[in-house]
């Protein structure tokens, strides 16, 4: 969405899609660090400057407690890194109908199924 790279355009279509975005509140520095690592100059403004503005519509999660047991769960159950381990334990906090995650990670998307999650792509 930020970095033009495979799936840039699928994520675009599930954004413009989705009724509500959640994410994790660390998401943020995890999107900004991988802008930053892949761009320069305008490029990277233009990006920071776009995900300034999606991020004011997404429902923020904060890390507490709770998340982080649930994310130490997937980090036993699931082999998760870290930022994986809290985005899979803040779709199970929420658990709404219809929430599919969204990722391109091939770990995170086995385990967000393996819990019964609906996953994309």
């Amino acid at each position: 969405m930020f970095v033009e790279e495979a799936g840039t355009n699928e994520m675009l279509a599930i954004w413009s899609q989705a009724d509500e975005v959640y994410c994790v509140s660390l998401g943020y520095l995890e999107v900004r660090s991988a802008i930053r690592r892949r761009l320069v100059g305008r490029d990277l403004g233009r990006a920071q400057r776009r995900l300034s503005d999606y991020w004011s519509s997404v429902e923020v999660r904060a890390v507490e407690q709770r998340l982080l047991r649930l994310g130490e769960r997937a980090v036993d159950r699931h082999g998760l890194r870290t930022f994986d381990a809290l985005h899979l334990a803040a779709a199970l906090e929420l658990r709404l109908r219809g929430l599919v995650l969204a990722t391109w990670d091939s770990e995170l998307r086995a385990a967000a199924r393996a819990e019964g999650l609906a996953t994309a792509p």
